[in-house]
């Protein structure tokens, strides 16, 4: 009786440990299979307090080309632009009203070979930037160019920069960041996109702010 009791419990054992590992083999698999938003970055309901901040959404496969203009709803006025590259969609924001929440959907995104699509995904988040507060900005010398100058905001684009944790392989200490404020159409403009970015580029320069000196990072990504 003993044997029997103990050989009915291993199999209840067994039973529950393949159940568990059928569990766990059936989520991996629908994370495989099932088109889906891995994640957000910064996460979902998120307090943003970058100047020019860029939404990263994270796909378990490759998207097709993705039209801002028609695929963001309330986007009018706080979207700069956007683009998507293999696994990721980038989104552009402008610099918003601090203090307020915001949402973005993002409609109808497909797979790349067009046989699985997400309708709609809705992210949510509160924009709290204040420069007086950013501990990216070294206020500490009054005569550098960029403390002098920058952030800056005009209808073309927005410069900040930052302090590198560390050195670059060529010294650099200071990233300058240019967002340029290109409608999600204007991306495929080559001359438009020129046009912007040697707006910010001659502001720099005429502040006397010597770009080789500096690690230079544009937005929306793929800009060069």
């Amino acid at each position: 009786m003993a044997n029997d009791s103990f050989m009915k419990n291993k199999v209840l054992l067994i039973g529950s440990g393949l159940i568990f590992i059928g569990l766990i083999v059936g989520f991996f698999l629908y994370k495989a299979i099932v088109f889906q938003v891995l994640n957000v970055t910064p996460s979902q309901g998120s307090t943003i307090t970058s100047l020019t901040p860029t939404l990263v959404f994270s796909y378990n496969k490759p998207i097709a080309t993705f039209d801002g203009s028609k695929q963001i709803l309330n986007g009018d006025g706080i979207v700069a632009g956007s683009k998507s590259d293999g696994k990721k969609l980038y989104i552009q924001l402008k610099a918003l009203e601090t203090g307020k929440s915001y949402t973005v959907t993002v409609i109808n995104v497909q797979t790349d070979d067009g046989a699985s699509i997400i309708p709609s995904y809705t992210y949510s988040f509160r924009y709290a930037y204040d420069p007086q507060n950013d501990g990216n900005y070294d206020k500490s010398n009054i005569d550098d160019p960029l403390v002098k100058h920058l952030p800056v905001t005009t209808s073309q684009y927005y410069i900040s920069y930052s302090l590198l944790d560390k050195p670059d392989d060529q010294g650099h200490t200071e990233k300058i960041t240019i967002a340029l404020l290109l409608m999600n159409a204007d991306l495929a403009d080559n001359q438009k996109v020129r046009v912007y970015k040697k707006a910010a580029e001659d502001f720099l320069i005429s502040k006397g702010i010597v770009l080789e000196d500096y690690v230079v990072e544009y937005s929306p990504p793929g800009i060069e």
